[in-house]
């Protein structure tokens, strides 16, 4: 007599009880290759030297680390931010004029430039916009401010402790 395989529903391959995936705060390293999408790569970590972080504390952009959780160790995902979700739109309030005399005896600021500035313990980035007689035009916008970012992550490592 031949013998058949009979298979119910929901028979399978079974899944390993114990499969440890990405948690709203488990301890994770990627690597990751960042683009924009005329495919300029604006950030990327290679295998040699991948990202470790703990998530949900605010290392990273918030829906980013949305996107890693339920992740599987060595899984590869594509994620895709809109600028809302990343850094914002552009905002025309963002650039400001300031007097150039601010930066006297500490730099002399230069068209191109990035210049950080210590406000009330918080770190920020203006890039020069350009530089006048007397002042200086500066653009206090995220540079990937308005720009849709793709990211290609590998979870390399997982730890939940």
């Amino acid at each position: 007599m031949a013998k058949t395989d009979s298979k119910k529903e929901g028979d399978g391959p079974k899944k390993d009880k114990h499969e440890v995936v990405v948690g709203e705060h488990s301890n994770v390293t990627i690597s990751y290759t960042g683009t924009l999408d005329d495919g300029e790569v604006f950030d990327k970590s290679e295998d040699a030297n991948p990202l470790s972080f703990k998530m949900g504390e605010g290392q990273l952009l918030p829906e980013f680390e949305k996107e890693l959780v339920g992740m599987k160790l060595n899984s590869e995902k594509k994620i895709r931010l809109t600028p809302e979700q990343a850094y914002g739109e552009r905002n025309e309030n963002l650039i400001q004029e300031m007097p150039l005399n601010l930066f006297e005896g500490k730099l002399t600021p230069e068209k191109g430039m990035s210049i950080m500035f210590n406000m009330q313990g918080r770190r920020l980035y203006a890039k020069v916009l350009d530089v006048k007689k007397e002042t200086v035009l500066l653009d206090f916008n995220h540079p990937l401010a308005g720009k849709p970012l793709n990211f290609q992550v590998k979870v390399l490592e997982i730890s939940n402790d």
